[in-house]
């Protein structure tokens, strides 16, 4: 079957259906002043999951550091 680039085109509009009728109802300045919002929020929570993820991180250490087991002043298997 052929057919021609304007039949083709007619075809996929049918196919496609009915296009939606979209309203962009945001003015730009309050996109931004969401996205700024949000960005900071985001950013927000990143540093404070780091900053207990750092805080635990020292607690295993001086957990690991007390004064009954000090690892740092046990002589090595190589001293003499």
């Amino acid at each position: 079957m052929d057919i021609n680039d304007e039949e083709f085109f007619d075809l996929l509009d049918d196919f496609a259906g009915p296009i939606p009728e979209m309203e962009w109802t945001m003015s730009d300045e309050e996109y931004e002043r969401r996205h700024t919002a949000w960005w900071t929020e985001q950013k927000r929570q990143s540093e404070k999951k780091r900053e207990e993820t750092r805080e635990e991180r020292l607690d295993r250490l001086y957990a690991f550091y007390n004064d009954e087991d000090n690892v740092v002043n046990e002589r090595s298997a190589f001293d003499q």
